[in-house]
């Protein structure tokens, strides 16, 4: 299918939608911060699409996109900001949800 650079610095994420992007057949590639996904860019030319986090710990997604938009403007158009958060117990809104609905 497509090689995807998926780019967050929660490993737990990456985990998760790695293994949801490679069940429906994506080759996924994996970084943890702006510089490991610079690394990957300025290495690899077969990139197809990118997921980007927002915010990568102490750094923005939106500086990693300006570097793509001027070094990859092609790989711009298949580009998506992700805003991921990891929920533990009663944080998780899903859970508060299904609490509500009589669920749990």
């Amino acid at each position: 299918m497509s090689t995807v650079l998926y780019v967050d610095d929660e490993e737990a994420i990456r985990r998760a939608l790695t293994s949801w992007l490679t069940r429906r057949g994506h080759t996924v590639l994996t970084a943890g911060s702006s510089q490991e996904a610079l690394s990957i860019l300025t290495s690899r030319d077969d990139i197809d699409a990118m997921f980007i986090d927002i915010w990568l710990g102490h750094e923005s997604g939106f500086d990693l996109f300006e570097w793509v938009d001027m070094n990859r403007p092609k790989l711009v158009e298949r580009t998506a900001f992700v805003k991921c958060q990891t929920w533990r117990g009663s944080q998780n809104p899903a859970t508060s949800v299904a609490r509500r609905a009589g669920r749990s």
